[in-house]
Formats: structure tokens, C-alpha cells, sequence
């Protein structure tokens, strides 16, 4: 999750400089807060809400695999290596899907519990829809970016 760090790059020279030598390390980053597991949801408010919200860090990694590439280079790591991959995450329904944001977990949940009625069945339905949900299963792909190095 190195798009919660406030600085990455200072993140990263730290992870170099308590790794053992020899040791690896590996950072994952949501590229886009559309095409997270959850962060979804956040994007789904900033479209209906009134006003915008103040969040505790970003809720994306711009950049991608060039720019983790770079971080990694720059703070000294070798045999840097990164990774994109899109993965399907399954749910018996959308429902399924869906409690845990309307129970208040995490910071989408937060934020969706924080906003009006109207705005909540806005963004409740804006992520059915998006997830295509027929009352069957539904699938959220999630895009991901990792980056990792040896000291």
C-alpha cells in the first residue's frame, strides 16, 4: 500500500535502509481508486456528494510500474523488478459485496457512512451498476502494481 504513505519515495529509502543486506523487498499500489477492491466507493461519493471530502492520503498510486521502478532504483535497491496485473475477485452477490462498506469498514466505509441518504443510495447504486450485479455473483476486477528489490 505505498500509496498511503505520505512521501513514497521516503518510504522507500527507509524500507532499503532497515533490510539486512541481501534482503528483498515488495510494495503494492492501486493505480486507480476506480479499479480497487474497495476504493471504489470513494469515487463513487466524490461524483455525488455535495461536497468534497478531506481524506488521510491519496487513494492512488499514479504512474505505475515506471515510476515504482524509479523509487526503487533511487533509494539504492538492485534486481528491481515490477508487475501489473488485473485480478477477479468473486462474491456470492452484491450484497455479499456490499455490508461490509455499509457497516463502516475502512475508509471507504467511513466516508460512506459519513454522507447523507440520498448520497449513500447514490453510491450504492452507482457501484451495482458498475459491478453489472443481475442479483446473481458478482466479480470486482481490481487492478494491481508491485515493485520489489534486494538490498
Amino acid at each position: 500500500g505505498i500509496m498511503f504513505f505520505p512521501d513514497p519515495a521516503r518510504a522507500v529509502a527507509e524500507f532499503y535502509r532497515v533490510l539486512r543486506p541481501g534482503g528483498y523487498a515488495a510494495i503494492s499500489a492501486n493505480p486507480d481508486a476506480a479499479r480497487t477492491l474497495v476504493l471504489r466507493v470513494l469515487v463513487a461519493i466524490d461524483r455525488h456528494a455535495q461536497s468534497q471530502t478531506t481524506r488521510s492520503g491519496p487513494v492512488t498510486f499514479k504512474g505505475h510500474e515506471p515510476r515504482l521502478r524509479a523509487l526503487f532504483e533511487t533509494a539504492g535497491f538492485r534486481d528491481v523488478a515490477t508487475a501489473a496485473e488485473t485480478r477477479t475477485i468473486p462474491f456470492p452477490s452484491f450484497d455479499a459485496y456490499f455490508a461490509p462498506i455499509e457497516q463502516g469498514a475502512g475508509i471507504a466505509g467511513q466516508e460512506y457512512l459519513a454522507q447523507p441518504t440520498t448520497v449513500r443510495a447514490a453510491v450504492r447504486e452507482d457501484i451495482r451498476q458498475g459491478l453489472a450485479d443481475t442479483g446473481g455473483p458478482v466479480q470486482v476486477e481490481v487492478d494491481i502494481t508491485y515493485a520489489s528489490g534486494r538490498r
